[in-house]
């Protein structure tokens, strides 16, 4: 049994190897990334701007949301959404598929925003500032372990202390804090408890202010801009603005409670700095876009209080249905699995079908076992110094057991849209897609396949629109006349 058990293991895991193998081929036939973060912001801004799409304003708050992700999003082609998707695949998901992570999301950052990355940061001679939006910096980081009610580094400001007071004019006026001649991360900490005991306080925050908002330290930013990871495909994104970060760095400093770790000074209490704060929506997977041949929609009965999703064809006609069904495993935790049934043995589904509406019941599920364990954390909070312990332990096991569920749904939802995206861009290895790639030579195997697909599908208007340009210019019309010759004597 246990052999069985492997082989099948291997068996399926394989499989799913050969899933994403695919999915990196087909995904990257359509890839708008660029290592540069430079191209990364231009692609972004191109993109917005093509679907019509407004920048987002600085300070801005609510929801930001990409082309593709709303219901009513079916006026973009699949290939348009499958971009934006890359985006969060490559830069939040699965960072080591792009050189230099932090700068392709900070290119990301700048395109929604409408700015320009202004340097790359790899010399220490390199301006602090990341991207600049108008006329305002911006220094743009992504952690995925940010708390905006915790604390953050931001930057190292040893040598801009040194450099303060290594002016003859201010060690003078400061005389009396006895600062050494160099002033080192080592010893930074000692000159700032120095700097917070000057008995004029007004002094003191007007000392720090100096070294802290000028262009060696923070002064070249306007906002500082933090990003972590949010629900199903988004992130959120919270801005600051320099003001308030330098203003709570110094009361801090007063306060000796610094946030300071080897020269690297930064914010212990982010919760008492005024936020802006935005979420960021990436499609999660490609919806039934511009392709009506088929309606997918949620059925409640009401007479035994089961959910499935029922599949429609072109005629508005029921052919299948996905049912879920639910497995109790051997330690006690719950398996999910979302199974098609046809209506009869003649019903025409297709397996992009039978994908696409097993995806959205499992994108069902995942929001209610959110908002499930959302309520669970809630009640569980509520007992925090009170109530037995029993109870607090039943809650805890309730949230186990939903996380677990929320976990494996999460990964079977990616599952099915990388597979989703391989259906979509399926070309058949025998027909007349597989003949149409043929003649663009090697380069065809990675040309987009909904290229393809389009002169398949509308061969007359790819041949007037190629003409149309040989058509405007006489010379190169007698040249596509020759070249026509030339093919009828061969073929």
């Amino acid at each position: 049994m246990k052999l069985l058990e492997y082989l099948k293991y291997i068996i399926l895991e394989q499989d799913q190897n050969d899933v994403d193998d695919q999915y990196s081929k087909n995904i990257g036939r359509i890839a708008p990334f660029n290592i540069s973060p430079s191209a990364t912001a231009a692609a972004m801004r191109t993109a917005l701007k093509k679907y019509g799409k407004d920048f987002q304003t600085l300070g801005g708050t609510g929801n930001f949301v990409l082309p593709g992700v709303e219901s009513e999003d079916i006026k973009y082609k699949p290939e348009s959404v499958e971009r934006f998707m890359q985006w969060y695949s490559d830069v939040i998901q699965n960072p080591d598929s792009v050189t230099f992570r932090g700068k392709a999301f900070e290119g990301l950052i700048a395109g929604i925003f409408g700015g320009e990355v202004t340097n790359n940061e790899r010399t220490e001679k390199d301006n602090k500032t990341d991207v600049k939006v108008g006329n305002e910096n911006l220094s743009i980081k992504f952690n995925e372990k940010f708390d905006p009610n915790g604390s953050i580094p931001l930057g190292g400001v040893t040598s801009s202390f040194d450099r303060f007071f290594k002016d003859p004019e201010n060690r003078k006026k400061f005389g009396y804090l006895s600062i050494p001649p160099r002033i080192m991360r080592e010893n930074l900490n000692n000159i700032l408890f120095k700097i917070s005991n000057i008995p004029d306080k007004s002094e003191a925050k007007n000392l720090l202010y100096k070294i802290l908002n000028n262009d060696d330290s923070f002064g070249p930013i306007n906002w500082f801009v933090f990003s972590t990871l949010g629900d199903k495909n988004e992130i959120k994104v919270y801005q600051y603005k320099q003001e308030d970060i330098v203003n709570q760095i110094i009361q801090e400093i007063m306060s000796d409670n610094v946030n300071l770790n080897n020269g690297i000074l930064g914010v212990r209490n982010l919760s008492k700095i005024p936020t802006d704060v935005f979420t960021l929506k990436f499609p999660q997977y490609l919806k039934n876009l511009q392709r009506y041949k088929y309606k997918i929609t949620k059925n409640d009965d009401q007479t035994n209080g089961k959910t499935y999703f029922i599949i429609k064809n072109d005629m508005d006609e029921v052919v299948g249905k996905i049912i879920r069904e639910v497995d109790t495993l051997s330690d006690g935790n719950k398996e999910y699995q979302y199974k098609l049934v046809k209506l009869n043995k003649y019903a025409s589904i297709t397996k992009e079908m039978e994908l696409e509406a097993r995806n959205k019941f499992v994108l069902s599920d995942i929001s209610r076992f959110e908002n499930k364990l959302k309520k669970l954390h809630d009640e569980r909070d509520k007992l925090t110094g009170k109530g037995t312990r029993e109870t607090k332990q039943d809650l805890d096991v309730r949230i186990e057991k939903a996380s677990y569920i929320l976990k494996k749904m999460k990964k079977l939802s990616q599952e099915l849209g990388r597979s989703l995206v391989n259906e979509k861009n399926k070309i058949y290895k025998t027909g007349v897609e597989q003949d149409i790639q043929k003649t663009f030579g090697s380069r065809g195997e990675t040309m987009s396949p909904f290229i393809i697909q389009q002169i398949r599908k509308n061969p007359d208007r790819f041949f007037k629109n190629f003409l149309r340009i040989y058509r405007d210019n006489p010379k190169r019309m007698k040249n596509m006349e020759q070249i026509f010759q030339k093919i009828k004597n061969e073929i």
